[in-house]
């Protein structure tokens, strides 16, 4: 599992747990990462149809799950890469292109 994919995962299970946040929050749950690797992942999984990021006033942007995604809620802690509560998963031979 790469950083982006990591981080990917770190996101979602942060939102299925509070629910939504703002944008600025979602940077403070994940303090190991620059807020340039956290938009770009919101950007990515928002355009993907996993995320719904919506706007509040300007420079203030709320982010949460897309309707009827859901991951398992973990506590809430500052999480980043020496994170040990999921061991990395190896990928899979047969799917790999």
């Amino acid at each position: 599992m790469n950083n982006t994919d990591f981080l990917e995962s770190v996101i979602s299970e942060e939102l299925a747990q509070v629910g939504s946040c703002t944008i600025e929050e979602l940077y403070e749950k994940v303090p190991y990462y620059s807020s340039i690797q956290v938009l770009s992942v919101v950007d990515k999984l928002t355009r993907e149809g996993s995320l719904v990021f919506n706007f509040l006033a300007p420079s203030r942007y709320l982010v949460s799950l897309a309707p009827g995604q859901s991951m398992d809620a973990r506590p809430s802690q500052p999480l980043g890469p020496d994170r040990t509560h999921d061991a990395p998963r190896q990928p899979n031979k047969k799917t790999e292109r």
